[in-house]
């Protein structure tokens, strides 16, 4: 289909000559071509392709050092917070990123200092609201929907993951919810503890422990544990 449309759009350039009747129509549908034929098509829709002289875009990683959860790895770019991984080493975190991002990896302390002080914070029990920029561009348009009123569920509160399809307009989508949950990329700042089975009950966490580490995190913000 989509090579069907450049084709309509490139035969429909050519038929216009110079001095013709269809300038204006041809030149947006030369500026359509030229965008399709430099992009590429996804769900969001169609993203150019960065050119050769783009630079690849870097992404920052440090380390908590040790907390009660262990040590958390974060991954930061220069739209905000990428990735939260433990346990973790770092040429496992920068494996796993690999995988995930193309960009350059980096080791920055001072880029990720913000985004690990919160984090050392939340788990002693200092901070109740994560102030971290999110990458939400890193993430497909469900999960980023399904995340974001994750992100905004307060503090010590629960939802099921009914409760979110519900908000996101399709109750029966209550499954997928869960997937985007269990991939989420940024445990701990992105809640996805606070997010419970439709029957009220604890299920899966892809984070540290799994299912002890959710219970953790939920008994620090004084939530009622089902």
């Amino acid at each position: 289909m989509v090579m069907r449309c450049i084709s309509l759009l490139y035969l429909s350039c050519k038929r216009w000559k110079p001095g013709g009747t269809k300038k204006a129509s041809s030149c947006q549908n030369t500026m359509a071509f030229d965008e399709l034929s430099a992009g590429m098509y996804n769900k969001a829709g169609f993203v150019p392709y960065p050119s050769k002289e783009s630079p690849m875009p870097i992404i920052s990683i440090s380390h908590t050092g040790s907390t009660a959860l262990g040590d958390l790895w974060v991954a930061v770019s220069e739209n905000g917070l990428v990735a939260v991984k433990f346990p973790a080493t770092q040429d496992e975190f920068t494996a796993w990123l690999g995988k995930h991002h193309d960009a350059q990896i980096e080791f920055d302390a001072e880029k990720a200092r913000e985004a690990v002080e919160q984090l050392r914070e939340y788990i002693s029990g200092q901070l109740r609201e994560f102030s971290l920029p999110i990458d939400w561009w890193v993430l497909s348009e469900f999960q980023r929907k399904a995340l974001e009123l994750t992100f905004a569920i307060p503090y010590g509160e629960t939802r099921t993951y009914k409760e979110i399809a519900a908000e996101l307009g399709n109750p029966r989508a209550a499954r997928a919810v869960g997937r985007a949950e269990a991939t989420n990329p940024m445990p701990v700042v992105i809640p996805c503890h606070r997010v419970l089975g439709s029957d009220h009950k604890l299920h899966g966490y892809g984070a540290g422990a799994g299912l002890d580490t959710k219970t953790w995190l939920l008994r620090l913000e004084g939530a009622v544990i089902p």
